[in-house]
């Protein structure tokens, strides 16, 4: 489910452009590169796009696995998938796109339009996979509440929500 919703959604969200740098009016959500962009592209030069989809779907494949740790056992896996689709569609390419797209709002490696006039530099995702995994597993725990009664002294299960 995530590597679909992050072809058809999630990659261009992430990567596509935008036109913050001369205009600041986005800066969290590209506007190219959608599935419709990606069908297209079969040539040989095309193959860095690939790679770059495969790296970023890697790394927020990571993050939602973080996410997942923390609400596991705590809803059905049809819940699971939505928050799934939401994250790997939405929020996690939101997070991905304003740090390291050129054209996102916290992208450091350019002299106009800096956030607080510096910006964030993250190699590899220590805080974007990182931060995002474990803010959106607090809260999908703040939502969903305590494991309480989910195990009883007998075995009994109470079952997921």
């Amino acid at each position: 489910v995530g590597v679909i919703i992050f072809y058809a959604m999630g990659f261009g969200w992430a990567m596509g452009e935008d036109d913050y740098v001369e205009t600041t009016s986005n800066g969290l959500m590209g506007m190219s590169l959608y599935a419709h962009d990606l069908n297209g592209m079969v040539d040989h030069d095309d193959a860095i796009v690939w790679a770059k989809f495969l790296f970023l779907f890697s790394l927020c494949s990571q993050s939602f696995t973080i996410m997942s740790g923390g609400i596991m056992e705590r809803m059905t896996l049809w819940g699971y998938l939505c928050v799934v689709a939401v994250f790997t569609a939405i929020a996690w390419p939101t997070i991905a796109h304003a740090v390291w797209n050129e054209g996102g709002v916290f992208y450091a490696y350019r002299n106009s339009n800096l956030v607080f006039e510096c910006g964030a530099i993250d190699h590899l995702g220590g805080g974007a996979v990182h931060m995002a995994g474990g803010c959106a597993a607090l809260a999908g725990n703040l939502v969903l509440g305590p494991r309480l009664g989910r195990f009883s002294g007998g075995g009994d299960s109470a079952g997921p929500r």
